[in-house]
């Protein structure tokens, strides 16, 4: 059977031409002549021995041939894009470890939580699904048990290898003690053949080093998609995907990726939800899986479609962390210029201003800076009496949080004491001004990149590499030498 070369050449299909690839899909779904279909398949064959097969099958369930990806420019290029930012540099982890860093990610593991079990038909109110995670509140029933558990696990996911055994353990403690009832869509029991040998393939293809080996990133997302497919334990086979794609990422050096709203991307593609923010996808999810039973299905368009979502979250998700940094760094030098604080009290400021929930008692300032009851008291009691906190006293301790005005009451202070540095980030009525917001795009064009050694913007520096820290190991390596 001839290809219509006009239409559908050759290059375009397999190198590939967006827009001529785009075409054949829509066209394969919509073709309203035997004769046209027949083209249509002929060329979906031709994509396949030009292909190279996917990491998973039902073949050994359905007798259907396995599926198939394309290799093309498109693919490699939005998996590249990933890298940077999945690998997180030395800016971007540092903000994670700072509390509001850390509240980003818990924020998009909820979601996650929650798109997970909306996807298996038990919707979640987010408070009480934050109050699982947090350990605000005791679960009383299963579905509670398994919300925690997961939860708890994509904020600390496991940093072994990736094992059957791993898998299985880790399958066991979400439904240890646990009494799902048969029949609901939790209950995913099918007949999958060998589920050891099918993890242990995962697992194999996750570790490939052979020169063939698919790039991490894609790699990371087949991993996933291999147990949504295959379905290799008895039960919610979904969220043991999404837990396997954190996981995954994680041992192929993406662990930032692995916080992306990767099955919550998928429900809205799969249901046709309307996307109002971040990456949209150029097909609808039926269209982005080309499928014929003598054929198998054709997984490019899809991979493309995930991996543009992919990289577009890492991109946004980096921009917001490093623009707290970058806040951050501004509250902190600002900081320095408050004047009657200790070095104590101006840390304890900045947190209160850079976020909102930020709360101390005297054991917890006794804690952090390892200083007597009296000292506790002393720090606290400035703050106080300076309008940056206020006093809530609870049942066994009195909490101080941030007074109603904290940011007025800095602003108006720093104005007074430092008024040409404070010029320098903001305008008089508390607004970022023109001049640092322009700076802001070239601050962080350039610690994305991680460059130069060490920097200096309106006055703030941050080394890419610490000089200092260099010069002790430099020096402890001359000492041994002698």
């Amino acid at each position: 059977m001839a290809i219509n070369q006009p239409q559908y050449r050759l290059p375009d299909l397999l190198t590939h031409s967006q827009e001529s690839s785009y075409s054949f899909v829509r066209s394969f779904f919509s073709c309203d002549s035997q004769e046209q279909s027949a083209e249509l398949r002929e060329v979906l064959l031709l994509r396949r021995e030009f292909g190279r097969a996917v990491p998973f099958s039902t073949s050994d369930v359905l007798g259907l041939p396995c599926g198939f990806r394309v290799p093309n420019m498109v693919i490699m290029n939005r998996a590249t894009e990933c890298m940077r930012p999945g690998t997180g540099n030395y800016y971007l982890r540092y903000i994670l470890n700072q509390p509001e860093g850390r509240h980003q990610v818990t924020s998009r593991v909820l979601r996650e939580v929650i798109g997970c079990m909306s996807f298996l038909g038990v919707e979640v109110d987010r408070e009480h699904a934050f109050a699982l995670v947090t350990e605000l509140r005791e679960p009383e029933n299963d579905i509670d048990h398994l919300i925690h558990r997961f939860g708890k696990l994509l904020l600390a996911i496991p940093t072994t290898k990736m094992t059957p055994e791993a898998l299985k353990e880790t399958y066991d403690g979400l439904l240890s003690g646990l009494s799902m009832e048969t029949g609901s869509r939790l209950d995913e029991r099918t007949n999958a053949g060998d589920r050891f040998r099918s993890l242990q393939a995962i697992c194999d293809y996750l570790y490939d080093e052979s020169d063939s080996r698919d790039h991490p990133m894609i790699k990371a997302l087949f991993v996933a998609e291999s147990i949504r497919q295959m379905k290799p334990f008895p039960m919610v086979n979904l969220i043991m995907a999404r837990v396997a794609f954190s996981w995954a990422a994680n041992q192929v050096g993406l662990p930032i990726a692995g916080y992306m709203l990767l099955t919550t991307f998928l429900d809205n593609w799969a249901s046709a939800k309307p996307i109002t923010e971040g990456y949209v996808p150029r097909l609808p999810l039926a269209e982005a899986l080309p499928w014929d039973p003598s054929i198998g299905t054709d997984w490019s368009f899809w991979l493309e479609e995930v991996l543009g979502f992919i990289a577009d979250a890492l991109n946004h998700f980096e921009t917001r962390m490093l623009r707290l940094l970058m806040k951050r760094e501004r509250v902190e030098y600002l900081a320095t210029f408050a004047k009657g604080l200790n070095d104590r009290q101006r840390t304890l400021l900045c947190e209160l201003l850079l976020h909102d929930d930020a709360e101390f008692t005297y054991a917890s300032v006794i804690d952090t800076f390892g200083v007597a009851y009296a000292t506790a008291y002393a720090d606290l009691g400035k703050l106080e009496a300076k309008g940056y906190v206020r006093a809530i006293p609870m049942s066994k301790a009195t909490v101080f949080i941030a007074s109603d005005d904290c940011r007025e009451v800095f602003h108006r202070a720093i104005r007074a004491a430092a008024p040409e540095e404070y010029a320098q980030f903001y305008n008089e009525d508390g607004t970022l001004a023109d001049s640092y917001i322009a700076e802001q795009d070239d601050i962080l064009a350039r610690y994305k990149k991680s460059i130069p050694l060490h920097g200096e913007y309106v006055q703030i520096a941050r080394p890419t590499l610490l000089p200092e820290r260099c010069l002790v190991i430099l020096t402890e390596s001359d000492r041994k030498k002698k």
